[in-house]
């Protein structure tokens, strides 16, 4: 097997001759638990983050010093058994000449392994008898087995096929509950705490991550599930990598000695210690796996580090959403709010850009938390739309006393000498005036003030953060905003994306909604998985504050405590008026594809809010035939069928 291919570059490698405490400094800030040391082309040794870190301590001074030796290297036309690092998720690789030529990840082999099983296994049943499959069951076994993740298979149908004992070690299970059962089997006999993530993934096709309880054992993992698909492109296996949340928060301890955040944020911190891990998830696919949000209240004692997993940790971010109370899952929110906090370490201005709703005011707390103004001045605000011109001249520069009738006796300092030190959010800056847009031209220039009806400038040290809702570049080009004061506000733009393009923010969003309302209002109600799949397909126009407005509507308005399909759609519906069209269209598809598609979800969707199939069918406007056909065309399966 040519497992040489699967190997791919390592983007920073260090020489076993270079200062470590440098090199450390460049693993935390490329967020890297370990990297391969390589000299003249050979790999020489792995160097763990917490070991050098620990030999710091102890006086080493070069690489070669704190890296690990003792390693295994994968050979072209070796055993794949033999080239298997123990308790570790990727090995290093050589090309037949003896030069290093990247890693392999083990999560590569298990997918490119169970592929290769699906699809022998098709040609024919006799082909499972064979040595060459043997061979590969054997293969897979091995990988399997050297995980230091719990890793699970199940088939077509979520039944248990394989699994490790490190699965058997995180979750406190043994193999009766899962070999051959029915993995939701443990949700709904109240073994898990929430909907199984393996049947999600088997059920929407698509690779999902989130955290479970294990309610018998106390239990708490972060799972990711990875569809398998087959020739026909049908989900044939799902493959499910499991990690023990408290492993995580120990890699978190170690490269938070290197942080430098000093908050002064202390009781939003403990406050925010209340909220569940599935309430509070930050989420990244593999390998940005640490993402799981902790417990701020734990007191993690300390822990020996796992230098076999090569993770990287973007502390600095999850440490600030933590402390923010921030509740991020897509990729795409984390790069963006990694992208925030280092655009934090500099004075520059930033221009943000988003529709309304996606969380831009929460994006500039952010970066002024994070940033060193945090400790010397204040995060103040104004929206620029909301107030009419004549008084927003006053409360952004000021007044002195008797500038005019009516005015403060002793004057009154405006919203830029109240930022002085800190940092001051220009929303809605699209909307500002002409005649405002020339002052604060001034005032970026020249980081001076003059009050109104005063004739002396006032200094100012000020971080400004601009957002609007608009399209900013086209009012400029319309010559609604000067061009001069673009540029001098796009320096460093960010722009947030809504909440229909980063879906996976909606399940975590959702759980936090409920638990803040669910305590507000002293009710304890909790949605039923197939609402939440409701929620998760709208549109949302409205974007997070939209979302929010629901939850707290569908928990105040419902006399049950379970929230239920019908509940969901209900609410959503009122506002189908307000949106063009109930169909948002994200790409270009064939018209033959996407109609497929949407008869998919349609019939899905009915089956979910109607009691019986033909109750859906007249829904749909289809005879009960018709609906079955199209089901079974499909693959939907019963359990889509019968709501209960």
């Amino acid at each position: 097997m040519k497992l040489i291919k699967l190997a791919r570059p390592s983007l920073v490698q260090f020489d076993p001759d270079q200062p470590l405490a440098k090199t450390v400094d460049s693993m935390i800030a490329h967020e890297l638990i370990s990297a391969p040391v390589v000299q003249n082309k050979k790999i020489v040794g792995i160097l763990n983050l917490a070991s050098a870190q620990k030999k710091i301590h102890k006086g080493a001074v070069l690489v070669k010093d704190a890296m690990q030796t003792d390693i295994i290297i994968y050979k072209e036309g070796m055993e794949l058994e033999d080239a298997l690092l123990e308790n570790n998720s990727w090995f290093p690789a050589e090309d037949a000449q003896g030069n290093f030529v990247g890693i392999i990840m083990t999560k590569t082999l298990i997918s490119y392994l169970s592929n290769k099983l699906v699809n022998q296994s098709q040609h024919s049943q006799e082909l499972f008898e064979q040595a060459s499959v043997k061979q590969l069951n054997l293969e897979l076994d091995t990988i399997i087995e050297s995980s230091f993740d719990g890793i699970a298979i199940c088939d077509h149908e979520g039944r248990g096929m394989r699994f490790n004992q490190a699965h058997a070690r995180l979750t406190g299970l043994d193999a009766s509950h899962f070999i051959g059962q029915h993995i939701n089997d443990l949700f709904e006999k109240g073994i898990f705490e929430y909907e199984s993530i393996t049947a999600k993934a088997l059920r929407e096709g698509r690779t999902i991550t989130s955290v479970q309880n294990i309610s018998p054992t106390g239990k708490q993992v972060l799972v990711t599930s990875y569809p398998i698909f087959d020739n026909e492109g049908k989900v044939s296996r799902v493959v499910s990598n499991i990690q023990d949340i408290s492993e995580l928060h120990k890699l978190s301890d170690l490269v938070q000695l290197e942080l430098s955040i000093e908050s002064s944020m202390g009781e939003s911190a403990t406050s925010a210690s209340k909220y569940s891990y599935q309430e509070r998830q930050y989420i990244l696919p593999r390998p940005l796996i640490d993402t799981a949000v902790s417990r701020l209240g734990d007191e993690l004692s300390q822990s020996k580090f796992l230098a076999t997993h090569q993770t990287e940790l973007p502390e600095l971010m999850i440490e600030q959403l933590r402390k923010d109370k921030i509740i991020v899952k897509s990729p795409e929110m984390l790069k963006l709010f990694n992208l925030a906090i280092r655009t934090a370490r500099t004075d520059s201005t930033v221009l943000l850009l988003g529709e309304s709703g996606v969380g831009k005011e929460v994006l500039s707390r952010v970066i002024h938390n994070t940033s060193t103004r945090a400790s010397s001045g204040r995060f103040i605000q104004i929206n620029c739309g909301a107030i009419p011109e004549t008084l927003l001249e006053s409360e952004l520069f000021g007044y002195e006393a008797g500038a005019f009738t009516g005015a403060n006796p002793q004057g009154k300092p405006g919203m830029f000498e109240l930022a002085n030190l800190g940092t001051l959010l220009l929303d809605e800056i699209g909307d500002l005036s002409a005649n405002l847009q020339v002052k604060l031209l001034r005032v970026l220039q020249e980081q001076e003030v003059y009050r109104l009806g005063g004739i002396s400038p006032i200094k100012l040290n000020v971080r400004i953060i601009a957002a609007t809702n608009c399209n900013i570049w086209e009012r400029v080009q319309e010559g609604v905003f000067r061009e001069d004061l673009f540029y001098r506000l796009y320096v460093l733009p960010i722009e947030v994306p809504p909440l229909r393009e980063r879906k996976e923010d909606i399940l975590p969003l959702t759980m936090h909604f409920i638990h803040l309302y669910n305590e507000k209002y002293g009710v304890e109600k909790h949605f039923d998985p197939k609402a939440i799949s409701i929620l998760e397909s709208y549109g949302w126009p409205g974007n997070v504050r939209e979302l929010q407005n629901v939850i707290e509507r569908l928990l105040v308005v419902t006399e049950e405590d379970l929230v239920q399909p019908m509940h969901v759609l209900t609410q959503l519906s009122k506002f189908k008026n307000k949106v063009n069209s109930p169909i948002t269209v994200n790409e270009i598809l064939p018209i033959q594809q996407a109609k497929e598609m949407l008869e998919k979800e349609l019939i899905i969707m009915a089956f979910n809010c109607y009691p019986s199939i033909r109750k859906a069918a007249e829904a749909l406007g289809l005879d009960h035939s018709n609906v079955m056909r199209k089901a079974t065309k499909y693959g939907i399966k019963k359990e889509y069928k019968i709501y209960s």
